[in-house]
């Protein structure tokens, strides 16, 4: 009996070896090479779905001109790798991302839209975002991470940011409400933009500037700064740990 034991589990055994070395073998068969940009960047117009939104996920310049949406938008790129750049709208939201592994070689991928109207952005990787026309928008999101940078001018009543990583974002405009949580090595540069009330949150080694004329609430801790403009009527509540650092200028 015992020997009839062993030699299932030795069965099993090498039954199960070879199903691991099946599975490995056709996950290194199905496994994405890099592939070579060519030195080419052509145009190509691709129609799109009206959308309010755009979640970017690569190393992508993205323009936003100021002219109302027509239904379409121009990818800028490498003449071998369009058919690697996806665009589709999902709830809304414009998603642009890269299918397999690039290497650029110094070259680059530029997406232009015409948009008014955007709402939402949220950049990841190294997106380098620059938005021409004034937002005028009721509520506007933003959320950026890794190295991604953007700058705009807005005109809305509520402003929600979410910055990690070491991200960037310049702010111009005005907003009655800017709700912000700045971390990481981010950076928040917003004294262009006329606030109301404000409500930061700043961690890590992130920092802040901004200019807020009524009522701000700031939490700073880690090695994070916020500095602020002094307004003659500004209310403040302002707490500050580890080596962080709260003030005016």
């Amino acid at each position: 009996m015992k020997h009839i034991f062993l030699s299932l589990l030795l069965v099993s055994t090498l039954g199960f070896s070879s199903c691991n070395i099946d599975v490995n073998g056709m996950r290194n068969s199905f496994s994405k090479e890099v592939v070579n940009v060519s030195q080419n960047n052509i145009d190509e117009i691709r129609k799109v779905n009206s959308f309010n939104g755009v979640d970017i996920r690569h190393a992508i310049v993205l323009n936003v001109t100021d002219s109302p949406y027509n239904g379409e938008i121009t990818i800028n790129a490498p003449d071998n790798v369009l058919d690697n750049i996806k665009t589709e709208v999902v709830n809304g939201v414009l998603k642009i991302y890269v299918d397999g592994n690039l290497r650029m070689n110094n070259q680059k991928i530029t997406v232009n839209i015409p948009h008014q109207k955007l709402r939402s952005f949220n950049l990841s990787g190294a997106v380098k975002g620059t938005i021409q026309p004034t937002l005028k928008v009721e509520n506007l999101a933003i959320d950026l991470s890794g190295a991604s940078s953007l700058q705009l001018k807005a005109m809305s009543n509520k402003i929600v940011v979410n910055n990690s990583g070491a991200s960037s974002l310049v702010l111009d405009g005005n907003t009655q409400e800017l709700v912000a949580d700045i971390s990481g090595a981010s950076k928040l540069n917003a004294e262009s933009l006329k606030i109301a009330n404000a409500t930061i949150d700043c961690s890590g080694a992130s920092s802040a500037r901004v200019w807020v004329i009524d009522k701000m609430t700031v939490d700073a801790s880690g090695a994070s700064k916020v500095l602020y403009k002094m307004a003659s009527n500004l209310q403040t509540k302002l707490n500050s740990s580890g080596a962080s650092k709260i003030s005016s200028f």
